[in-house]
């Protein structure tokens, strides 16, 4: 496994395991507490849920250590220093008292106003995380030495990278690029997530040193992992050094992800396989049957309402059906609770004015075609060609970028224009 991976999972491992392990009704108590609007309203739900669950704070240290991080997050928010202090302090996993740290940290030096504030936090996080690093005392039972050193050691990674975008919101360039190379030690730009190299070259260049973020920038753009930002970054350091346009410089970058992505997902394709037919209601109360749209090469989209990476994708979605006008784009809702269901997803299109064509499926209170489809999870896209062939099925949504270059390759494919067909 590769190091961000691990990390990404090892950051919330211990924060989360009691609470996997209860029941839907206490995650919803604890979803609620999250998203509280003040301390008081935390509090609240945080003595409603010992109560109602019944809750030993030895049996459920997990669990209580959550609900004080949770209340700690909403106190800090509110500047209420002593109250987040006293909360902090009544966690009893000393990892878990750092990963609520650093999240108080950051949430608060997205905020000019409170950045000495986030310094302290950041500072003090680092303190108590260099405190316990080497202590064998503090590994879990449930931890080998091996994996517990190795857990540590890499836990200093987003604690370290807080403390550099701090430092350099603060104009502290130098002590800031210190501090984020800690972080990133060890690691290729290739292993760097989008906010690390992001963050990376933005201090690079706070300390003048554009020749290597334009390195890091450059790397980002060719994996797609570079965001608008750090394309415009990328761009303008380009004609900076080089004193030419950077038209030629990220055409050529396109073009070969382009290539990647048809490289990648011909290993994908699904042969000998009719797309099973669907007949299903669009929001005009109309009966919308795949036979339709014969000759034509379909996307589907399964998405719903509750479904926020289905959201977030969307835009793209929508970017794709006018890039690709003479493909079926069809977004057909799943899912989705049976009560008020279809004016739930029709209030949803019409308050984003997209104008798509939705199915909902939903018949008789079951979701007949993302079972026939298999779709173990969504959002999901599948791709089928001009004679009804399912080419391709996609889950999950990372970023926009890769949304719209992996599906054109497959559309493309599905079209029979790209140069492996």
């Amino acid at each position: 496994m590769k190091r961000k991976t691990f990390l990404l999972i090892a950051f919330f491992i211990l924060a989360t395991v009691s609470v996997l392990a209860q029941k839907t009704t206490i995650q919803d108590k604890l979803g609620e507490m999250t998203k509280a609007p003040n301390p008081k309203k935390v509090l609240k739900l945080f003595k409603e849920t010992v109560n109602e669950f019944q809750l030993n704070k030895v049996s459920d240290a997990e669990t209580f250590d959550m609900m004080y991080g949770t209340l700690a997050l909403s106190n800090i928010m509110k500047q209420k220093i002593k109250a987040y202090e006293q909360n902090i302090g009544m966690i009893q996993n000393k990892f878990n008292q750092t990963s609520y740290m650093n999240m108080a940290a950051d949430m608060l030096s997205n905020n000019k106003q409170t950045l000495q504030l986030s310094k302290s936090i950041a500072e003090k996080t680092l303190q108590l995380y260099y405190s316990f690093k080497n202590d064998t005392t503090a590994r879990p039972l449930d931890f080998d030495p091996i994996s517990w050193k190795r857990f540590m050691e890499m836990a200093k990674y987003p604690y370290h990278e807080t403390y550099a975008k701090i430092l350099n919101e603060l104009n502290l360039s130098k002590e800031a690029l210190l501090q984020q190379e800690i972080a990133i030690e060890g690691l290729q730009i290739e292993e760097l997530g989008q906010t690390s190299a992001e963050l990376y070259a933005k201090i690079l260049i706070a300390n003048n040193r554009n020749q290597d973020a334009y390195i890091v920038l450059k790397r980002m753009a060719e994996l797609d992992r570079a965001s608008d930002k750090m394309i415009i970054k990328l761009k303008n350091l380009h004609e900076e050094l080089t004193g030419d346009k950077a038209v030629k410089m990220l055409d050529s970058i396109k073009q070969n992800l382009r290539l990647a992505y048809q490289q990648k997902v011909l290993k994908k394709i699904i042969k000998d396989t009719k797309a099973p037919s669907f007949t299903l209601q669009n929001l005009n109360g109309i009966h919308k049957s795949l036979e339709d749209y014969k000759g034509k090469v379909v996307v589907i989209d399964f998405w719903a309402t509750w479904c926020v990476p289905c959201i977030q994708s969307m835009p793209a979605m929508d970017q794709m059906r006018k890039n690709n006008p003479d493909v079926a784009f069809l977004f057909i809702a799943t899912q989705e609770k049976p009560n008020g269901a279809f004016e739930r997803v029709k209030s949803f299109i019409e308050k984003n004015q997209y104008q798509f064509e939705v199915l909902l499926d939903l018949v008789d209170g079951k979701y007949p075609t993302v079972t026939d489809y298999k779709i173990s999870g969504i959002p999901a896209k599948i791709i089928i060609d001009a004679s009804g062939n399912l080419l391709f099925s996609s889950i999950g949504f990372t970023n926009e970028s890769n949304l719209v270059n992996e599906l054109q390759a497959m559309i493309d494919i599905a079209k029979g224009k790209s140069q492996y067909n």
